[in-house]
């Protein structure tokens, strides 16, 4: 299903929300957003960062290069990333065990997310499967 590879891009660049942060978690957390929200500043940083480049990579594959789609993959990707955050209160460990989770089941990662965040998941999915259904072959599309 397309909303598996989705998530999967999506994880590939960074789930579920409470806990408060201390200041320095908080500007940790903006920082990432802004990379995530500023194309050219993200392609820099993976320049020296094998996998952000191989993930920016596997996004650039997945949307066809569609600027739209990638942008509304890393605005997903920082809604969630700020959720994961927020609930793991902070702790790298535990985000890295959680994203970890998440590559293992998909289907479970995309469950634990809020209705808003599955429904955008789903919502990009279903164009993506319309853009790459408009550019297959008609032999390939059978």
């Amino acid at each position: 299903m397309r909303s598996s590879l989705v998530i999967l891009a999506l994880l590939a660049l960074a789930g579920p929300s409470g806990h408060a942060l201390d200041a320095n978690d908080e500007d940790a957390l903006k920082d990432t957003q802004k990379l995530l929200g500023d194309e050219a500043a993200l392609r820099a940083f993976a320049k020296d960062n094998p996998d952000a480049l191989n993930a920016l990579g596997q996004v650039d594959k997945l949307t066809q290069g569609n600027k739209a789609q990638k942008t509304e993959v890393n605005a997903i990707s920082s809604d969630i990333f700020a959720s994961m955050v927020k609930d793991q209160n902070g702790d790298s460990g535990a985000i890295q065990a959680k994203l970890r989770e998440a590559l293992k089941d998909p289907k479970g990662f995309m469950n634990s997310l809020t209705p808003e965040q599955q429904a955008r998941i789903r919502g990009l999915a279903s164009e993506l499967e319309k853009q790459n259904a408009k550019s297959r072959s008609p032999s390939e599309a059978r």
